[in-house]
């Protein structure tokens, strides 16, 4: 069942031998129906990002991405694939192991850092958890949630314009930017 399942996932899937689980990045790619038509989210970005935070930022960073849910569109794919804390996982696993208020509070609060285009409500969410990257890629951008995009252009666009006041550019590859908040710990 394998084989006929990524056949109508990714053409041109790993060949055996393979053991790279990041592999299918390179290639791979999601399909979303979008308020414009369909969008197309692409992950090479992500794997580089990934790769980057792997190879190049020590310790345990807080970082934030979409919080689309398990078993979606490879939700939760940079704290996944790199160990860090995120303000919001896969929100079901969540709700079986903790307290439900809180949890939808995160995915709420990840949900505006990413709609809103307010630069001090955008600030206000990522001080309230210790937020020290910010990850915008293809899946920020493109994702929709219950028929709308899960970020909007405006809020996308306002982390560009905190670039040099509280953003700073970490990181860049293709439609992946990850941000980091300055004056956060590594500062020093």
């Amino acid at each position: 069942a394998t084989g006929p399942r990524l056949d109508q996932r990714f053409q041109g899937y790993p060949s055996a031998g393979s053991l790279n689980g990041l592999d299918w990045m390179d290639y791979g790619t999601l399909t979303v129906d979008g308020p414009d038509g369909p969008n197309e989210i692409g992950f090479t970005g992500d794997r580089a990002a990934i790769e980057w935070f792997n190879e190049s930022v020590p310790g345990s960073p807080v970082i934030v991405e979409a919080s689309i849910g398990p078993y979606r569109g490879n939700g939760s794919r940079i704290a996944i694939h790199t160990g860090l804390p995120t303000v919001i996982g896969w929100d079901n696993h969540e709700t079986q192991q903790r307290y439900v208020g809180p949890i939808y509070d995160r995915v709420d609060d990840v949900a505006r850092l990413y709609r809103s285009d307010d630069p001090d409500e955008k600030l206000r969410i990522l001080n309230t958890y210790a937020v020290e990257y910010v990850v915008v890629g293809d899946l920020e951008r493109r994702w929709t949630r219950d028929g709308q995009q899960y970020a909007t252009p405006e809020g996308i666009a306002a982390f560009d314009a905190m670039v040099g006041t509280s953003l700073e550019v970490a990181f860049q590859h293709g439609e992946t930017t990850v941000y980091r908040v300055m004056g956060t710990p590594t500062d020093g």
